[in-house]
């Protein structure tokens, strides 16, 4: 989970209605936007939304009340059952259109499509409506109205032929996830379709199509071949780190971690792998600290990256994964256990945050379910509806209808640009993948974006392929791909000219995002309480492998490690093989 910290107060999306007419295809949308504040109105057909039906169900369950599918991406949300095909019904959804802010819906088949009501329709009722349409593969193009499901959309979006051994066919993640992607995409093209909204006056029409969303999951094999004349392929669970491919899943003695076996790992646990009896006199003289750099540099090493590997697999085969978790913390390294959803509810990190929610299934059992997805300091989110029942909320709705349209803010006179984001000021402290997309988003619509690094610790993808040519600063696409459109100044923190330079930068800025370890901007005097203090209307958005509070937040990863902790890694792969 992320964590927003600003001086603005009140639910963020309080003030605005988003009608949601989407079926599995785009729920989760609707339930982030809900999340955050806006009041969410289920608008379903009269035997209810397909999903109502979708598996996996409750046991002993009844229709329409019994799919877990439901229950898990519609909280927050309000239901009312309207037949488009009856005129008071219809006058009724008019009516909801003219008083909305959003609409969220699912195309090719969705309850709008269908009866030919489209943008045009929607924006002669309420000319400032933002229309959101999630489908397979777009509203036109020649593929528009083909049939897709999660398997054939992880595979024409190009993710799953990226994903499973290189000796067998590619696979796709087990648990559907092509439509949590362009739902999440959804959420955002909202947003910034509305922040354009209040630039022209206009209403925006969002086509968000799934095959597009899951493509970029692929990073920085979307345009490998363009830029270095081959494509990148299945490799199991070895990952490319700069010139060198290491495998990180190791098994353990009940499952299976992930741990990235070079220098630095094994100089932290070397101590404990020599009370396991498992090294001689010269692993212990080897100075495993500098051993990563020597090895880059093409030095003659007394060790092989085999032998390192080996050596950690035997030592981890003797250990449990929690055991070796808990020691890596101590030692202040990342040994991330590949977790199963059993696991993810014992963990004590996930526990000290808050991240499960107590909840009642409609026919009464308690469980746990995923709480909300990041904290916020002064307009948290929070859980004000469960997953609503059909039509519970008819009664409320009509009556809001029969009391008068909803007022919606007015939008302030259009100015001269379509750029939804020109003239916000963000600064960038972000590395790797997590922050530098997210901040892209700003920069790609307008604002103007300042990306802080040095050439002692500049991002990592700089050296990450692919790359045209000879290796250099500026020659990774990949970099090139998440930073486009930002600038970049070098400031070598360490130095209190720099810093000083970086306080201007907060001072100057209106948004700051940075996904450092935990504890780092505090040592820097740049945490959020220090830059309120420089800045008291900054918005900052901080990102970490888990989370700024708890007791394992300090522990620093990639995405490897977020990947087997939350649960991805056990679904993916071969059930003969191990995770990938």
């Amino acid at each position: 989970m992320g964590q927003l910290c600003s001086s603005r107060s009140g639910a963020i999306l309080n003030p605005y209605r988003v009608l949601d007419l989407t079926d599995h295809r785009g729920d989760l949308a609707g339930m982030i936007l809900a999340d955050l504040g806006a009041d969410v109105i289920k608008i379903e057909p009269p035997l209810g939304a397909s999903t109502r039906y979708r598996t996996p169900l409750i046991k002993n369950g009844t229709s329409p009340e019994a799919s877990l599918h439901f229950f898990a991406y519609n909280r927050n949300k309000r239901s009312i059952v309207l037949d488009l095909d009856l005129a008071q019904d219809r006058q009724i959804f008019d009516e909801l259109v003219c008083g909305a802010d959003f609409l969220l819906e699912s195309f090719p088949d969705g309850l709008l499509a269908t009866r030919g009501i489209d943008f045009t329709t929607l924006t002669k009722l309420n000319p400032t409506l933002i229309h959101v349409v999630v489908s397979p593969y777009g509203t036109d193009g020649p593929n528009a109205t083909r049939i897709a499901n999660d398997l054939t959309l992880s595979a024409m979006g190009g993710q799953a032929s990226l994903q499973g051994s290189p000796d067998r066919p590619p696979v796709r993640v087990s648990i559907p996830q092509v439509w949590r992607h362009a739902s999440a995409q959804a959420a955002a093209a909202a947003m910034i379709a509305h922040a354009r909204m209040l630039v022209t006056g206009k209403g925006q029409y969002v086509d968000v199509s799934a095959q597009c969303s899951v493509t970029w999951t692929m990073m920085n094999a979307m345009h490998a071949y363009a830029i270095q004349g081959f494509e990148f392929e299945q490799m199991g669970s070895t990952v490319q780190m700069g010139t060198r491919a290491i495998d990180p899943v190791f098994e353990c003695a009940d499952g299976y971690l992930v741990a990235i076996p070079i220098g630095s790992l094994l100089n932290g646990l070397l101590g404990h792998i020599a009370a396991d009896d498992l090294v001689d006199v010269e692993w212990l003289t080897e100075d495993w600290a500098t051993f990563d750099a020597r090895m880059a540099a093409g030095e003659e090493m007394r060790f092989t990256s085999a032998e390192i590997r080996d050596l950690f697999a035997r030592y981890f085969l003797r250990h449990t994964k929690e055991a070796l978790f808990a020691l890596g913390f101590e030692a202040g390294v990342t040994l991330a256990p590949i977790n199963t959803v059993a696991d993810l509810t014992e963990f004590n990190q996930l526990k000290a945050r808050g991240a499960w929610h107590d909840t009642v299934l409609p026919q009464g059992e308690p469980v746990l379910a995923p709480g909300l997805f990041a904290k916020m300091n002064q307009a948290p989110m929070r859980f004000r509806y469960p997953p609503p029942r059909l039509n519970e909320h008819d009664h409320e709705i009509r009556t809001e209808v029969a009391n008068g349209i909803r007022l919606r803010l007015p939008p302030p006179p259009p100015v001269d640009s379509d750029a939804p984001f020109k003239g916000l000021k963000v600064l960038d402290l972000t590395w790797v993948i997590a922050g530098p997309a997210s901040v892209r988003y700003l920069a790609d619509h307008g604002a103007t974006v300042i990306k802080v690094e040095s050439e002692l610790r500049p991002d990592a993808l700089r050296f990450l392929g692919p790359v045209k040519g000879d290796q250099g600063w500026n020659r990774s696409h990949f970099y090139g791909e998440f930073n486009a459109g930002k600038k970049c100044v070098q400031l070598q923190l360490k130095e209190p000219k720099a810093r000083e330079m970086l306080g201007k930068l907060v001072e100057w800025a209106d948004v700051l995002v940075e996904n450092w370890a935990p504890g780092a901007t505090k040592r820097l005097g740049i945490d959020y309480p220090s830059c309120a203090k420089i800045n008291p209307d900054l918005i900052m958005l901080s990102t970490s492998l888990l989370g700024q509070n708890g007791p394992m937040a300090s522990l620093a990863g990639f995405g490897y490690h977020a990947a087997g902790m939350a649960g991805f890694y056990e679904v993916t792969g071969w059930p003969d093989r191990p995770p990938h």
